[in-house]
């Protein structure tokens, strides 16, 4: 479904057999290739395109064996935002919440109290920093196209990186706060997730500044568990 372009996403379903799909997206000339797994089964998953505006190729695998995997479907869009923010603001494939959530819902109390946007970045940031902390178990455990759940990390009290990052990406995209989450390695080659997170505001939340009309970077995963931002990935 190819509707929502302007919006910055689109939403795709399969109904075929295959037990595991890949979804690529490309925004031409970028270099980069997003992947999502998606579940099979008719329903829908949002996609974002995150890439700004330009010429999308949009890619369906179906896992064969092993690495080996079969082009199901390919096409090509258009793109021209709104706004650039908007692919930042919705809930997503990857960053889950919605009307009612547990996220959602401690999201508005944290605001309610908190007042204006840097004292409700900081209030969901401190949030997550003392409630949650690190699922060691989870960690060796978890398998290659993992989703978060932020209403079962908050259940739990406990999660793995992506879960930190998750979590925080849901509650605050649900108050209209533009969030990006981003994936890749720290220098010792350990995979990781962190944010970047964009305020209308000058202010602060942890130890990070935050500027106005500026994306600003987190870590909640280092912060709750070491104490504050120090380890930055490349």
């Amino acid at each position: 479904d190819t509707s929502n372009l302007s919006q910055g996403y689109v939403m795709c379903r399969y109904t075929g057999s295959a037990s595991k799909v890949a979804v690529q997206v490309e925004r031409i000339g970028s270099g980069k290739k997003y992947t999502y797994f998606i579940s099979r089964g008719g329903e829908y998953a949002s996609i974002p395109l995150t890439e700004g505006n330009g010429r999308y190729t949009i890619t369906v695998w179906e896992h064969l064996a092993g690495k080996r995997y079969s082009l199901a479907e390919q096409l090509t869009v258009d793109v021209s935002l709104e706004d650039d923010l908007l692919p930042f603001l919705y809930a997503s494939h990857i960053i889950r919440f919605r009307e009612g959530s547990l996220a959602v819902e401690k999201a508005r109390e944290l605001a309610k109290k908190a007042g204006g946007e840097p004292e409700t970045i900081a209030a969901v940031y401190d949030y997550i920093v003392k409630s949650i902390r690190y699922d060691n178990e989870k960690a060796i455990s978890v398998g290659a196209g993992y989703i978060s759940e932020p209403d079962t990390v908050m259940k739990t009290g406990k999660g793995i990186c992506i879960d930190y990052t998750a979590l925080m990406a849901a509650m605050l995209r649900s108050l209209g706060i533009p969030v990006k989450m981003i994936y890749g390695r720290e220098p010792d080659g350990a995979h990781h997730s962190w944010l970047m997170v964009y305020s209308s505001e000058v202010g602060s939340a942890g130890d990070q500044v935050l500027s106005a009309g500026e994306w600003t970077f987190f870590v909640p995963t280092f912060a709750a568990n070491i104490g504050c931002e120090s380890r930055v990935p490349d």
